[in-house]
């Protein structure tokens, strides 16, 4: 194989990415028009504006999280297709560490309290991978079990402090 085909010029992959990228860009900016589009259908149809605009800010922040996740997720096939030698990175574990730093050192109540639920779910997808399950399944389920983590201590902490400020 020529050396042309294998790595071809600077300026021929930039102009590859940019297409790649406005392509992946429009993708987005058509399905954020198309929920919108629905959002706006739902009030017409008569459902109370709030309802609808809960449900469109709903659709587009989970099209934001899996974009994310899928954007993660080739960055790390990329690194791993570069590098077969290296460790393969887990971003789920990273991710479970962020939570369990910021707990500790943010909300050391919390921490107390759901330390326990963090390690029970680091152990399930130690045994999920052991059992030889697919690794991006293990990281998807291991992904929603940290989010939930985090969305209840937030939920914990915003009532607690929603009580103390009714309280004065």
């Amino acid at each position: 194989m020529s050396r042309r085909f294998r790595n071809p010029h600077p300026i021929a992959r930039f102009v590859q990415r940019l297409a790649r990228s406005l392509l992946y860009l429009f993708g987005e900016l058509t399905i954020y028009l198309t929920i919108l589009a629905v959002t706006a259908l739902l009030v017409a149809w008569g459902l109370s504006v709030k309802i609808a605009l809960g449900i469109g800010i709903t659709l587009s922040g989970l099209v934001a999280i899996v974009s994310f996740w899928a954007y993660r997720q080739h960055r790390l096939a990329i690194g791993r297709s570069r590098d077969r030698d290296a460790p393969s990175l887990h971003g789920d574990v990273k991710f479970a560490d962020w939570i369990a730093q910021t707990l500790a050192r943010k909300a050391p109540r919390e921490w107390e309290e759901y330390q326990d639920w963090l390690h029970d779910i680091l152990l399930a997808r130690r045994q999920m991978l052991d059992e030889g399950d697919r690794p991006w399944q293990v990281t998807a389920l291991t992904y929603g079990r940290l989010i939930a983590l985090c969305v209840t201590v937030a939920r914990i902490k915003l009532r607690r402090w929603a009580m103390l400020l009714q309280r004065r």
